[in-house]
């Protein structure tokens, strides 16, 4: 049963697509901006909105017509904001970029561990650099700055690190992960991606590919080139497509990277079978 129920849903449908909402106490304004790359605010967001009505009172709504504000552009909002028309931003990534308001003293990132949880080596440093951007946002004026990080692992080291902007710490901790694990910059990584809509022939063939590989770098690099089984992508499905891939240490340099590259020219699959070859990706989702 597809059809959405209002019991399942706290929100419901239409509270989903509102963009802003429009809150007043006192003749103090609070204009709250919901964001997200799709058309939809993140539940997140809107949760975090829905606290704020409940603790501010009393509520006059609406104020101001909630479709006042859709379809703002992102400089519009900022715009806004700067200006003082909009006091609180609630939204998805949008506050840790671009914004430079003196104004700002009060900085809160919900979920603060989403962006560790990512299969990736380069997680640590990339929510490490979210954090720390974003409380760089807060306390630019001549007023004190506050900034909260909402997180299930306080302790975490990277999250200390982050709360003490103490980019050594996190470098020395970081640079040594990597060099124990054989990630770069002690390596390259180089990523074979196989794809096909059905999963149990894309299965056999990375399989395939990837006996074949070990066997190549056994035979001709001996440690200087280590490669993995295949095995499911972070993102296993994607639209029609399964997804898998190997991933590849290259410890020989040049050499060993003109050696994979005219091993994966040699690659032959069925025509049902695509692969990709990406050299250094940014991610490996």
């Amino acid at each position: 049963n597809t059809e959405k129920s209002p019991k399942l849903n706290e929100f419901g449908e239409e509270e989903m697509e509102k963009v802003c909402g429009y809150l007043k106490q006192r003749g103090v304004a609070y204009d709250m901006i919901y964001s997200s790359k799709s058309s939809r605010c993140t539940q997140s967001a809107q949760i975090v909105a829905k606290l704020f009505k409940k603790k501010i009172t009393p509520i006059d709504l609406p104020a101001r017509d909630s479709g006042e504000w859709a379809g703002m552009q992102y400089s519009e909002i900022l715009e806004k904001f700067e200006n003082g028309e909009i006091d609180i931003l609630i939204g998805t990534q949008m506050t840790a970029k671009g914004l430079d308001n003196p104004n700002v003293t009060l900085v809160g990132v919900m979920n603060s561990d989403n962006s560790f949880v990512f299969p990736d080596f380069r997680s640590s440093e990339r929510g490490f650099q979210l954090l720390t951007q974003v409380a760089g946002r807060s306390g630019r004026g001549e007023n004190l700055g506050e900034v909260i990080f909402q997180t299930f692992n306080p302790d975490f080291s990277v999250i200390q690190f982050a709360k003490e902007q103490n980019y050594k710490k996190f470098y020395n901790e970081e640079i040594a992960l990597r060099k124990e694990f054989g990630y770069p910059p002690f390596s390259q990584i180089i990523r074979i991606v196989i794809r096909g809509k059905d999963i149990s022939r894309t299965s056999q063939v990375a399989e395939e590919i990837s006996t074949e590989l070990t066997n190549f770098v056994t035979k001709n690099f001996n440690e200087k080139i280590i490669t993995s089984c295949a095995s499911p992508c972070a993102f296993e499905k994607i639209d029609e497509f399964f997804r898998y891939e190997i991933l590849i240490k290259n410890f020989a340099g040049s050499k060993g990277h003109l050696a994979i590259s005219k091993f994966y020219k040699k690659i032959k699959t069925p025509q049902d079978i695509q692969t990709r070859i990406y050299v250094s990706p940014l991610d490996l989702l």
